[in-house]
């Protein structure tokens, strides 16, 4: 078989799978395109997340949490009557705040050091999330995944024939160009008033081809615009839909002896000293904390990205990892300098038009 032969087998091929992989996956697609349009958009509108707010002390969270039980207890709205109705503690140490969240996604922001109610409204990302990797309907293995590795050879397959296309589609943008400044007027006066039957265009082919033409033109260019956004969102979302079978991703969250958290914030910080290794030594050092009371587990999660699981009731160290999950949903929203809103947001937005005019096309091929 000679090169030419077979680069032309493997272009064949390439097209092949391109187009049925983009028909078996599109509708869920363009679900996940679609929700994740609206989980870049959840900082500016409070609607799908409430804003955090400030404490009136950052790094000092003083607040025991028997004061934070008894507060969260005074807003009928959160229907907390003991710790088994609260899904989380979120300590924010540098907002010197922390968000407590029930099982129904309402959450009431506390001041860390004084246990005052700061503010409390109802949290819809989270759920957002969970449609977003059809965990919301227990496929995010059989479904997602799947969706996610197909998403991922379209990817490669559409960069393989991003590049063959090149040449071709140069040559004839320099084509276009050259009549264009070459066509005298006379000839376009004529082009005009020239009676042509509806069902065909201009150059006397069908609209339905013309339409195609003009799809697959603008998926190609669409194609290099987002070429780089979207292999950091592939290949960040396809760890990211497997963080819990994959301990390198995210760490196995472990079970506490009990269901009462008895470790107060500061003890919480000196655990974590007596291991320096892992570069914990104030709370500046510390992006968040997280109480599980269900789970008797609290974790401590540094701003180095390793992961301390403390026994909520006895204070042992259960577990410290590096934990990446975090990182990775920073490169998969692009959250770098709001990279997300200005860069991000329009890349998506330009990525449900590139999925659109796409399916479109392999329907019609």
């Amino acid at each position: 078989m000679s090169s030419t032969s077979f680069t032309k087998r493997i272009a064949r091929w390439n097209r092949l799978y391109h187009r049925w992989i983009a028909i078996a996956i599109a509708i869920p697609m363009i679900f996940i395109i679609t929700t994740g349009i609206f989980l870049q958009i959840r900082k500016p509108i409070d609607w799908i997340q409430p804003p955090t707010t400030k404490g009136s002390q950052k790094y000092q969270p003083t607040a025991s949490l028997e004061q934070i039980l008894t507060q969260v207890k005074s807003v009928p709205a959160m229907q907390v009557t003991g710790w088994e109705d609260i899904k989380l503690l979120d300590l924010r140490p540098n907002k010197g705040i922390i968000k407590v969240r029930n099982h129904d996604q309402l959450e009431t922001q506390v001041d860390a050091a004084t246990a005052e109610v700061l503010q409390t409204a109802q949290r819809r990302n989270d759920f957002v999330v969970k449609m977003h990797d059809f965990s919301a309907w227990h496929a995010r293995l059989w479904l997602g995944l799947p969706v996610r590795v197909g998403f991922l050879v379209l990817f490669l397959t559409g960069v393989y024939l991003n590049i063959k296309m090149t040449p071709v589609r140069l040559k004839t943008l320099f084509q276009k160009s050259s009549k264009r400044t070459t066509q005298t007027a006379q000839t376009a006066t004529t082009n005009v008033t020239t009676h042509i039957p509806q069902a065909t265009a201009k150059d006397g082919r069908p609209l339905r081809l013309r339409l195609k033409s003009w799809l697959l033109t603008y998926h190609y260019w669409l194609g290099w615009v987002v070429m780089i956004p979207w292999a950091c969102v592939i290949f960040s979302g396809l760890l990211l839909q497997v963080r819990y079978e994959v301990p390198w991703v995210m760490p196995v969250l472990q079970q506490g002896q009990g269901t009462v958290p008895k470790i107060e914030f500061p003890q919480v910080l000196e655990t974590a000293q007596q291991l320096p290794e892992y570069g914990v030594e104030e709370w500046k050092d510390v992006w968040r904390v997280y109480v599980y009371p269900n789970q008797g587990v609290t974790t401590i999660r540094a701003e180095n990205r390793q992961e301390f699981q403390i026994d909520s009731s006895t204070g042992d160290v259960l577990q410290v990892a590096t934990r990446r999950t975090d990182w990775l949903e920073d490169i998969h929203e692009g959250k770098w300098h709001d990279l997300n809103l200005w860069l991000f947001l329009p890349i998506h937005i330009l990525s449900l038009f590139l999925w659109l005019t796409g399916t479109a096309v392999a329907y019609n091929r």
